[in-house]
């Protein structure tokens, strides 16, 4: 179970962490780059539970 989303911040760090952010306390805000890579692998693997639970249909 996922814990409740609180905020914008909270879901862009989501986002941010599947870029590649460490979010460490020592580390800079992610930049843009980072969440366009986040929210890339988001989009891939949004798809890939879409063509997971697609029904089979034959012919």
């Amino acid at each position: 179970m996922l814990p409740p989303i609180s905020d914008v911040t909270h879901i862009t760090l989501v986002v941010a962490r599947l870029g590649g952010h460490l979010d460490r306390t020592s580390d800079a805000p992610p930049g843009a780059t980072v969440i366009w890579r986040g929210l890339s692998r988001l989009a891939d693997l949004t798809e890939g539970v879409r063509i997971a639970e697609a029904p089979e249909t034959y012919g």
